[in-house]
């Protein structure tokens, strides 16, 4: 299954975005990817599945790196 969204609004002055995900009926999130244009859009052109291989294989970065934070967020159930 792909949950697709649009990002309403960013800071032009912010380096990077934060997304976050939670679910109280036990989802586990298989991974997030940002993509350019609309959701609607490529809800479309996806025509209702997920490529195989979304991401190609192989570093999902030009220097081959990827930076991951998990983080507690006070107050929240986990």
């Amino acid at each position: 299954m792909a949950l697709l969204y649009d990002v309403a609004s960013t800071d032009p002055k912010a380096e990077h975005i934060t997304i976050a995900t939670g679910s109280k009926t036990g989802w586990a999130l298989a991974g997030v990817i940002g993509l350019h244009g609309h959701a609607a859009e490529w809800a479309a052109q996806l025509h209702g599945t997920v490529p195989q291989h979304f991401v190609p294989d192989g570093p999902l970065s030009p220097a081959g790196a990827l930076q991951v934070r998990l983080a507690k967020i006070s107050g929240v159930n986990s």
